[in-house]
């Protein structure tokens, strides 16, 4: 790749870099767990808004009192001006682990219009 580069032959280069399989695992760069737990209360409100569902609120949602011992609520308390829902433990567990997944993944790939459909597979191969 070295020699391509300094040859000029950057196309030759770029083909190279794309054959090679990443050397590590890591991400390029990994959400904050405070945007995390924002985007779980999201994901929470439009769920019960949809259905309705009294037994969905008691499994997805805590109080702002529970809330409050959580580091990553603290984003969420802070921009709360009395609408925001705070989510259960379980669902910003699984909406972080989602956001990791989808991360890794595009840091690694090239993000083209099929991108999406690699989704079922990513999360068929990783235990939440």
């Amino acid at each position: 790749i070295d020699n391509s580069i300094e040859l000029g032959a950057l196309s030759e280069a770029e083909t190279a870099l794309d054959a090679c399989a990443a050397d590590h695992n890591m991400a390029q760069q990994w959400s904050d767990g405070r945007l995390t737990y924002y985007m779980a209360g999201y994901a929470a409100r439009k769920c019960i808004l949809t259905s309705g569902c009294t037994s969905c609120r008691q499994q997805l949602l805590i109080s702002k009192e529970q809330a409050a011992s959580n580091d990553a609520s603290a984003l969420t308390a802070n921009s709360d001006r009395g609408g925001l829902l705070y989510p259960a433990p379980a669902l910003h567990k699984l909406v972080d682990a989602l956001e990791n997944i989808f991360t890794e993944c595009f840091s690694k790939q090239k993000l083209h219009t099929d991108s999406i459909m690699d989704i079922p597979a990513l999360l068929q191969n990783n235990v939440i």
